[in-house]
């Protein structure tokens, strides 16, 4: 059956009314959705806009971030702090805060017209390096400035085996200073020359470098270098100040003339002859400082001799050449009495060229001449004559110079009746190296020695101001009448035909091989007498340390407990090489903890009842006590010892020993172990 409207109406009356508001609740609910994701829109592209500004902001840092503090090798926590103050401060940073704080959105504070000028302003600042806080950055600037500095420093510091040794101390002050941030900028002023190499390769082998030498070879670089490394003009520098820093720089130890504990020598091979070696021995003699009157009259007021001198200081440089004689003098009538003559010695040195029969005849034959021959030498080598020496020029024993008045004197009637007068034959005896001056008069005379002190008075009153420079002479003798007289031939080396003669005569090839032989040989002997000298030192140093009377004692004590802790640390097992690195520790800590005990005798060991078995009277039998009780510690492996084994086999004894000793203890007991191994190393 139909059912009629009404009651259709009536049954669905409350559907209809239902289903209205559940229509209702839907749209709700969908308007709701659609508010949060337009909230949430917005605030993504709130989000986003935030982003995006932080972006901007950090690009506009980056650059500048970059540079002052990506390269590690140049990071320094200071210039991060000062960055973070003048970012905060300065940089316009608080001004983009404080425009942003006004607005509850970036869209909103983007329509306002003094961010996008708050913004220009923070990158213009940040990425502008300037000394003015406010219109740039101060940090970034110093960063640039120090940058190229620091590059070139570090690269010559980090060629260790190189240039390194180039870059002055005060670079390295200058770089710890900025390091420890002292000072925020970082001068570099570039490296010295290589003085040393430069001249090393200007001089030969015989030729050992001091620093007068590199001054002289290189005093205009030398001053340039330090014009730019202490920042002052360089003709402020007195000869002294760049000695000084000379020395510091090229770590020069004058009382032994090494720098860096190296002698340093030429690197040429000797390439020379024996005239231009007889003048440079000749000449070097002026190296003692014995100039004038008063220098060589001061030397023998203290009671030395110029020859005393001589064969100290000068000996070594005819060694060389020829040999040298100290036992051999002039002809002396020093300490005689006679009524007749005072007691005279022309002041030499001993005999130069004394152990080569070859060169001494060489140089004889270069003055003394031939015959009308030209072919038989006036001088025989078997005798040791030369005939027909010319009188005139030579000096007599008194240093006087014989003039042709003198010799026109010595004979009734002169020299036009007896012809022979002018020459003689002479007996030559040895070459010498003597004083030559003039005088008042402008002559030329060797000085002497005299015996009586009012004789030298005399004498130092007399040639006190004279300057004197050193020649070689042959002595000759004249053996025909009465007591022996000598004579004094100069040899004038600055005479063309003299140097000719001789190095015709004598070859300068070997030469040449010897002298560079004696180089090699001089080079090797003063290295090895350096490293004597610094092993003696070093072993006096060690005696202190060890409180021992003197170094035999020290090789005593070091080779007994040597050869006690090797044998128990073998038998314990350690390998050889472990118980030679770890012996000289043991034995400075042993040493060390037994001068810890104050007070003696002390027990070392009791039997079962107590009674004292071991006692030490002192610190070294209590060394000795205790260095047998750590041996069988390790053999049987006691308690207590099982670490320090340990340690030993595995080759950390050094982090045991620091772990178990205070602090100042195991600092002693290291300097002293280091000692020990030097000993060790260089016995």
């Amino acid at each position: 059956m139909a059912i009629d409207g009404a009651l259709f109406e009536v049954m669905t009356g409350p559907m209809k009314s239902a289903n209205t508001i559940q229509q209702n609740r839907d749209a709700e609910r969908v308007q709701q959705l659609q508010l949060q994701e337009q909230e949430y829109q917005l605030q993504l592209r709130e989000t986003q806009r935030q982003e995006t500004l932080q972006k901007q902001l950090n690009l506009f840092s980056q650059s500048a971030h970059d540079e002052i503090f990506n390269n590690a090798t140049f990071r320094r926590q200071k210039d991060a702090d000062d960055y973070g103050a003048w970012h905060q401060n300065y940089s316009g940073y608080k001004d983009i805060e404080q425009i942003l704080k006004q607005y509850s959105s970036v869209a909103q504070a983007h329509q306002d017209p003094r961010l996008k000028e708050a913004l220009d302003i923070y990158k213009k600042r940040i990425q502008t390096p300037h000394e003015d806080p406010t219109k740039g950055n101060p940090i970034l600037l110093r960063a640039r400035q120090n940058f190229e500095a620091l590059e070139q420093y570090k690269k010559y510091a980090l060629d260790k085996d190189g240039y390194a040794k180039f870059l002055t101390s005060n670079s390295h002050i200058r770089f710890q200073d900025w390091q420890e941030g002292k000072t925020d900028n970082f001068i570099y002023t570039g490296a010295r020359g290589d003085y040393l190499d430069e001249i090393g390769k200007a001089r030969n082998k015989s030729e050992r470098i001091d620093l007068d030498a590199v001054l002289l070879e290189h005093g205009i670089s030398i001053a340039n270098d330090m014009e730019r490394d202490l920042g002052r003009p360089r003709n402020t520098f007195s000869d002294q100040d760049m000695k000084n820093w000379l020395a510091k720089e090229l770590q020069y130890d004058a009382s032994n003339q090494r720098f860096a504990g190296k002698a340093i020598y030429g690197e040429q091979d000797v390439e020379t002859d024996y005239a231009t070696e007889l003048v440079t021995s000749i000449e070097a003699t002026g190296k003692m400082g014995l100039r004038t009157g008063n220098d060589i009259f001061n030397l023998i007021a203290n009671g030395v001799s110029f020859k005393q001198a001589f064969d100290d200081n000068m000996s070594i440089e005819w060694d060389r050449l020829g040999g040298y004689d100290k036992d051999a003098q002039t002809h002396s009538t020093m300490g005689l009495s006679s009524p007749f003559s005072k007691g005279l010695q022309v002041m030499a040195s001993g005999r130069v060229l004394g152990n080569d029969r070859n060169l001494e005849t060489a140089i004889t034959n270069s003055w003394a001449g031939t015959y009308d021959d030209n072919t038989t030498n006036r001088y025989n080598s078997q005798n040791r004559q030369v005939n027909g020496v010319q009188m005139e020029g030579l000096y007599d024993r008194r240093g006087h110079r014989i003039t042709d008045s003198d010799i026109a004197s010595t004979w009734i009637g002169g020299k036009d009746l007896w012809e022979e007068s002018e020459t003689d034959n002479l007996r030559l005896t040895g070459y010498h190296v003597a004083l030559e001056g003039k005088n008042a008069a402008g002559d030329s005379f060797l000085l002497t020695n005299v015996s009586s002190k009012k004789d030298m008075a005399k004498l130092r009153e007399q040639y006190k101001d004279v300057q004197f420079s050193s020649v070689m002479v042959a002595e000759l003798i004249d053996d025909d009448l009465g007591p022996d007289d000598p004579y004094y031939k100069k040899i004038d080396m600055g005479q063309t035909s003299i140097q000719s003669a001789i190095n015709r005569n004598i070859s300068s090839e070997e030469l040449n091989t010897t002298l560079n032989q004696m180089a090699d040989y001089e080079q090797k002997s003063s290295q090895a007498a350096y490293q004597v000298k610094q092993q003696l030192a070093r072993e006096a140093v060690l005696v202190k340390q060890l409180n021992l009377p003197d170094n035999a004692k020290l090789g005593e004590v070091v080779s007994a407990y040597d050869q006690s802790l090797a044998i128990g640390l073998g038998t314990a097992g350690v390998q050889s090489r472990k118980i030679q690195q770890v012996i000289p520790m043991m034995i400075a800590d042993l040493y060390v903890a037994s001068q810890k005990q104050e007070e003696f005798p002390v027990v070392v060991e009791e039997d079962a009842q107590g009674n004292p078995i071991k006692v030490a009277r002192d610190s070294y039998e209590l060394m000795a006590y205790r260095t047998q009780q750590l041996k069988m510690g390790l053999i049987k492996g006691m308690p207590g010892f099982e670490s320090m084994l340990e340690a030993i086999k595995t080759g950390n004894y050094d982090a045991y020993r620091k772990g178990t000793m205070d602090s100042k203890s195991y600092n002693t007991a290291k300097k002293i172990s280091k000692g020990i191994s030097q000993y060790y190393n260089n016995r």
